[in-house]
């Protein structure tokens, strides 16, 4: 049973890379970025919680990047739930913003979170979580999906939440 569990996923790993390189179209005459396999089916969530409460987690930050329609423009939603510590099962919505238009650096910046993630969790040795940052990258309507723990400073991903808040 661990022996399947393993290959399956190294298999959705590889498959991530397939997709994330079919994720994105790059004119190089402008450079810009198509995320075209987002759509109003399929949403790419991109989450990262820190280890503010050791064992317990910590703060839950997550991006949701998607599109109402199938032309229309892509959109992000970011959302903070904050734990309290004292009270590890407590958690409180603390910042949303919803429905930002993604620009085309942002869209450059989603595929490099993935990319970093992949790229880093692919040169480590796995190792039995335990507590630590804990980083996900999972695409609704597949099965594909890049879980990572104990994670790394996902820094990519603090890049694209910061140019959303900023708007």
């Amino acid at each position: 049973m661990g022996f399947s569990s393993k290959y399956l996923r190294c298999f959705k790993v590889f498959g991530w890379i397939i997709i994330s390189s079919f994720l994105a179209c790059s004119n190089e005459q402008n450079n810009s970025y198509e995320l075209k396999l987002i759509n109003q089916f399929n949403k790419l969530t991109l989450r990262h919680d820190d280890d503010n409460c050791g064992e317990w987690g910590g703060n839950i930050e997550t991006i949701i990047i998607y599109r109402k329609t199938e032309d229309g423009d892509l959109l992000a939603d970011y959302l903070k739930l904050v734990k309290y510590c004292e009270k590890p099962d407590s958690i409180s919505r603390i910042l949303a913003k919803n429905q930002v238009v993604i620009t085309n650096k942002e869209q450059k910046l989603v595929l490099e979170s993935i990319h970093q993630l992949i790229n880093e969790k692919l040169q480590r040795m796995d190792v039995p979580p335990s507590f630590g940052y804990y980083n996900e990258v999972s695409l609704s309507g597949s099965a594909l999906e890049v879980k990572d723990i104990p994670s790394i400073k996902w820094t990519k991903f603090e890049e694209l939440r910061e140019s959303i808040l900023k708007r």
